[in-house]
């Protein structure tokens, strides 16, 4: 099992070095971000963004970035 949450401020780096962690490892990365913001700045809905997220971490190994609350508990 391989799985790593990264967390931090806005512009810290994180997506890049997920990014690269991810890679180095040859496992899934998951931005939150990605996820949660669409087209025209509009947020998913909540039950969807966490259905989304619970899929994408349901495997055994996987960098995620971000630290938003209504996912926290899945990640």
């Amino acid at each position: 099992m391989q799985r790593i949450s990264l967390v931090g401020v806005p512009g810290s780096g994180k997506t890049t070095a997920g990014r690269r962690l991810a890679s180095s490892l040859g496992v899934p990365f998951l931005e939150l971000d990605a996820i949660v913001h669409q087209a025209g700045w509009h947020d998913l809905p909540v039950d969807e963004f966490r259905a989304r997220v619970r899929d994408a971490v349901s495997g055994d190994a996987w960098v995620v970035d971000g630290n938003d609350a209504a996912v926290r508990d899945t990640v």
